[in-house]
């Protein structure tokens, strides 16, 4: 088993041990862990990067456009799940119901093409996950 294998390994057992704690406390928690790459070694504050992939449209620079984006995204999800007129597209497999997902592996898209999905697979329970957990440890930011 190689060092990468391992470390993610005890990325994942820390990370199910902490979603266990705040699902648990919180119907609707949110963990993030920032990869070390947002962090200076001369500050101790994460530095924000521009948002390099805006201006290629993979979503909205505008923080407040970007807010309602993932907010309607949400609600449509929502509002799918609890109408029988998109009973159709169900059984085609065009959604899921989000108590029908039970979990989700799945890398970021840009917000045009993976929006709708994230909508339905992320409503409940948002784990953002990173390369370097030792740089923000999860008791930290949980």
């Amino acid at each position: 088993v190689t060092v990468s294998v391992l470390y993610w390994l005890k990325y994942f057992q820390c990370l199910l041990v902490h979603l266990i704690r705040c699902s648990q406390r919180f119907p609707k928690a949110l963990l993030l862990l920032l990869a070390s790459s947002c962090a200076s070694q001369q500050s101790p504050m994460p530095v924000v990067r521009p948002p390099t992939f805006a201006q290629q449209g993979w979503y909205d620079a505008e923080p407040a456009a970007l807010a309602s984006a993932v907010k309607r995204f949400l609600q449509t999800a929502s509002n799918r799940a609890s109408t029988s007129a998109h009973a159709d597209e169900a059984r085609a497999g065009l959604y899921a119901k989000p108590s029908a997902v039970m979990g989700v592996i799945a890398p970021h898209a840009g917000l045009r093409f993976g929006g709708p999905t994230a909508g339905v697979a992320y409503n409940r329970l948002v784990a953002a996950l990173a390369p370097a957990p030792d740089e923000f440890p999860a008791e930290e930011v949980a």
